[in-house]
């Protein structure tokens, strides 16, 4: 057994592409890089020529180029490598249902099969069963292999994304597509944007908006005169804020009377139905008789609500059984931190038996501007981590902590500039255990 005192502040740098709802897989493209993409036969159609490579990660999403397509039409692509006597698979995949991810039956589209020399091109067709609006799609190459799946990292080769726009071939469809903000709402005045989107083949040139918070009166915009060509987005923020009290509500945004129809051709899509709370922020209490009876349920809080400011979880005396994963959280800074402060770490301790190699009692799941101190964190298995920090969670601190694990007190993958401040770490193989993404990655100041 061995005790150790640390004070260190850790600087990491990686190249790492901020998350996103969809995944972001990685490879090396120095083999197996697309030069191009290309279709045709839609109405809007990819002319990707030089499409390059992401040398970080392989990935790159091309939100500036859209296809935009009917369920008449045969898209054809064409998918052409760097260089022509590589051998290369390749695979399309289509998020039909919008979902964030590629998973659903029927969403691998495409692939050639083979690994092959030269280029690919074969043919889309948009099932009729999928409906109108933005999805994504996602284009992969593999060095002497085929892709067999959307998120799992390669060794050579690249992925390339591009927003798909579904519209009808005729007849008028106006959606309310998304709200834009708030984010988190706020106690007190929020403003409201929204994103309409025009899905049908006529331009639209007249319509109403309006939204109702709870059984409250509406609030409706008659007449708004703007041209939004087929396929296009138009934005629109109201006037003035929407006043919201602490707690939980329901929001309803609609358009109606598009170019003064009583119905567009798909009403499902004019209302926006959404629930929400009020964003966290200020100080909470953890325990028998505090706001949450654990620290698990206050993380589900701030999933739920959001974050509104500067959050401080004071933590009651007493043995925490529980396994915590914290992920990220939108609205974070080093001026927006959450902090969890067991006050007395002789009072307060996390103690669960949580064995594997790839996880820990704590894990920082991408988390960024997290704070653990004043507690005992132990995980009592034979070979169990106490800390990990996983998948770029930056800026995160431990401080004054008692820290027990059979295996590593505390280890990181690809973790940035995380502060280990006054802890002792017992026994184990290893106190701190740090792994760099890539050589030369890890500056330690001392």
């Amino acid at each position: 057994m061995h005790t150790f005192i640390i004070c260190l502040f850790l600087i990491f740098t990686s190249a790492q592409i901020n998350g996103q709802t969809y995944c972001e897989p990685t490879s090396n493209c120095t083999f197996g890089t697309i030069l191009s993409f290309e279709t045709s036969g839609a109405d809007q159609n990819i002319s990707n020529l030089i499409s390059g490579c992401n040398s970080g990660t392989g990935f790159y999403y091309f939100n500036n180029k859209t296809l935009k397509s009917s369920h008449t039409d045969s898209i054809l692509f064409t998918i052409t490598p760097a260089m022509t006597n590589w051998y290369i698979g390749y695979a399309v995949w289509m998020d039909w249902n919008s979902d964030g991810d590629f998973n659903d039956t029927g969403e691998d589209v495409w692939n050639s099969g083979t690994y092959v020399q030269g280029a690919v091109s074969d043919t889309i067709f948009i099932p009729s069963s999928i409906g109108v609006g933005q999805i994504r799609m996602r284009v992969r190459s593999s060095y002497f292999s085929v892709p067999g799946n959307p998120c799992g990292n390669v060794s050579w080769g690249e992925t390339e994304d591009y927003p798909v726009l579904i519209t009808l071939a005729a007849g008028t469809d106006m959606s309310l597509e998304k709200l834009l903000s708030p984010s988190v709402f706020s106690i007190g005045n929020n403003t409201l944007k929204i994103r309409t989107r025009n899905n049908g083949a006529s331009t639209i040139s007249i319509f109403d908006l309006g939204y109702q918070l709870n059984n409250n009166t509406p609030v409706t915009i008659n007449n708004i005169n703007q041209t939004i060509n087929s396929g296009s987005a138009f934005d629109y923020q109201f006037a003035n804020p929407l006043s919201v009290s602490a707690g939980s509500h329901s929001l309803k945004l609609w358009v109606n009377n598009v170019n003064n129809l009583s119905l567009d051709s798909i009403p499902s899509n004019d209302t926006l139905f959404l629930s929400f709370c009020t964003g966290m922020s200020g100080t909470y209490t953890i325990g028998s008789s505090g706001d949450f009876s654990n620290i698990n349920s206050a993380i589900q809080a701030i999933q739920n609500c959001g974050i509104a400011g500067s959050i401080l979880f004071n933590i009651a005396a007493g043995t925490y059984n529980e396994q915590i994963t914290i992920p990220e959280f939108t609205g974070l800074s080093s001026n927006t931190t959450i902090t969890f402060d067991g006050i007395d770490q002789t009072k307060v301790s996390i103690l669960k038996s949580v064995s594997g190699a790839n996880t820990a009692l704590i894990v920082f799941d991408e988390a960024d501007y997290i704070t653990f101190k004043n507690i005992k964190i132990q995980n009592s298995a034979a070979a169990g981590n106490a800390i990990l920090l996983k998948a770029s969670a930056n800026f995160n601190t431990i401080e004054n902590c008692a820290i027990i694990a059979g295996n590593r007190g505390l280890s990181s993958n690809s973790a940035n500039s995380t502060l280990v401040k006054n802890n002792s770490i017992t026994g184990g193989n290893s106190g701190i255990y740090l792994q760099a993404p890539h050589p030369g990655a890890i500056t330690i100041n001392l």
